[in-house]
């Protein structure tokens, strides 16, 4: 083959994969478990906790630690429904069963999976209002 052909072949193979990549990339995290590797929908996350370098994702009952910080993973995440609750933990809204407020005024988030998780005095307002936003949004298909 030669490299002309070749380069016009690639071209727009190269388009297309620059197309599509980073909305795939920033639909799933890859997580190293002891078995390999562990692809998890974002969708399908509840939340994400801080763990010192590491942050640890919740998916289902279970976690997995990822080395990354829950700075740079609420870059990737946050186009895809997660808020912060607290400085050490990312929410999906989607997830949010309830907000109910507890003794001593704390606010409380309730998510699918049965945790419950503090909401900061400073982010009481931006959180009860994106979680409102979303209840009044219609479901997107």
């Amino acid at each position: 083959m030669s490299e002309a052909r070749f380069a016009a072949t690639m071209k727009p193979l190269t388009r297309q994969l620059r197309a599509t990549a980073p909305s795939s990339r920033e639909q799933a995290i890859v997580v190293t478990t002891a078995r390999g590797a562990t692809v998890l929908p974002v969708r399908e996350i509840d939340w994400i906790e801080a763990a010192d370098n590491y942050a640890r994702v919740w998916t289902g009952g279970r976690s997995y630690l990822l080395r990354e910080s829950l700075h740079q993973l609420e870059q990737r995440v946050r186009a895809h429904g997660f808020i912060r609750a607290h400085r050490r933990a990312l929410v999906r809204l989607g997830g949010v069963q309830e907000l109910a407020w507890r003794s001593a005024g704390a606010l409380v988030a309730t998510l699918d999976c049965g945790m419950k998780i503090r909401i900061a005095r400073r982010r009481r307002g931006a959180f009860a209002a994106a979680v409102r936003h979303l209840a009044l949004s219609p479901p997107r298909e």
